[in-house]
């Protein structure tokens, strides 16, 4: 469901689940302190699990709730400071933006909503965390291509989809690491390197931060440690 203007071609988009039941539904369980993930697409979606965040925190204040707006699709800057303000996070899907958002910009809902598929940019501007997921089986589960394409929004057609949407190479790999086992409330345990914490990692040929976007692309994995014990990667299967 889009806010105005619509759908280019005059169709409307359709529910999920209806308002009045999701509100329901995202008040139960609420209540009863656990961390609610929403799947919005649209930006009327959006709008309409913010405005639900925003009438549950009145009825029960909460800090450190774990609301999060999975997919993210589409969004308006607006929203994303909203989102700030009511303390969510956003578990975004970066592959839609390579694989549809020319599709989209043509055929759909036009360059502007198309190209700011995943406002990720915004998102970190405005101090909130963001993870990237893969949608798996949807979309493939490419952590470190999905990084790639968070940085270059480089889309299939090989057009640059909204450059100001783009995140730094720290930021992304932040998005596939620690900032994405914040949403999952595991950031105790796993996401980065450090004394008490399992030793769950994986090891690149590459190293991105000198290397820059692309070498998120091409990087090869050539190892996996998990709780300290290495799993090497045969090249062959690969």
């Amino acid at each position: 469901m889009l806010q105005d203007p619509g759908y280019i071609d005059g169709h409307h988009g359709e529910w999920l689940i209806a308002p009045e039941e999701f509100e329901s539904i995202a008040r139960e369980y609420w209540q009863a302190d656990f961390a609610i993930h929403i799947h919005c697409t649209g930006d009327l979606g959006l709008e309409l699990a913010l405005d639900t965040l925003a009438k549950l925190q009145s009825e029960k204040p909460r800090f450190n709730h774990g609301y999060t707006i999975e997919h993210f699709g589409y969004s308006t800057p607006e929203q994303v400071e909203r989102i700030k303000a009511l303390g969510a996070m956003v578990s975004a899907n970066v592959y839609y933006l390579f694989e549809l958002s020319e599709r989209y910009a043509t055929h759909a809902v036009s360059f502007e909503r198309a190209y700011t598929m995943s406002r990720l940019g915004t998102c970190v501007a405005n101090d909130v965390t963001v993870a990237l997921h893969s949608d798996f089986p949807m979309a493939p589960a490419t952590p470190l291509k999905n990084a790639w394409i968070a940085c270059s929004r480089q889309n299939a057609a090989g057009n640059i989809a909204g450059i100001e949407e783009s995140l730094s190479v720290i930021d992304a790999l932040k998005a596939i690491t620690i900032d994405a086992v914040k949403i999952l409330g595991m950031e105790d345990e796993i996401g980065s390197i450090r004394a008490g914490k399992r030793a769950d990692f994986t090891v690149i040929d590459t190293d991105p931060i000198e290397g820059g976007e692309d070498a998120l692309k091409e990087a090869k994995v050539k190892a996996t440690v998990f709780e300290g014990d290495i799993y090497p990667v045969d090249p062959d299967h690969r």
